[in-house]
């Protein structure tokens, strides 16, 4: 009687992940940390308007750090506030967000008050 040869399993595929990647945050091992986040400069049309008001932002931290783009959610706030806060966004830098070690891109939402 001979021994049947056993077939070893297949090693499950894992998928590798790319850097640069789009991954959604709710995914990702660690998310953006701000590193520089400069607050928006009040326009002065708003202050003499004595405009207040929170703009929410949809932000793309890409795989370096970087704002890569910035949306306004809809929302009640202000053009000029907006635009103020979007100008803002642009110049913030994070550290970027990774999934199974390799740096990737995430969509993440920021707040940016302007109180008198």
């Amino acid at each position: 009687a001979t021994p049947e040869a056993v077939t070893p399993e297949p090693e499950p595929v894992r998928p590798t992940i790319r850097r640069g990647a789009l991954v959604d945050i709710s995914e990702v091992d660690s998310g953006p940390t701000a590193v520089k986040k400069a607050p928006p400069k009040y326009p002065l049309a708003a202050r003499s308007l004595r405009l207040e008001g929170t703009v929410t932002l949809r932000v793309l931290v890409d795989e370096s750090g970087k704002v890569a783009a910035v949306e306004p959610v809809p929302g009640r706030s202000s053009e000029v506030l907006v635009n103020a806060a979007v100008r803002a966004a642009r110049g913030w830098t994070y550290s970027a967000a990774t999934k199974d070690g390799v740096p990737v891109k995430v969509w993440l939402t920021e707040r940016v008050s302007f109180k008198r």
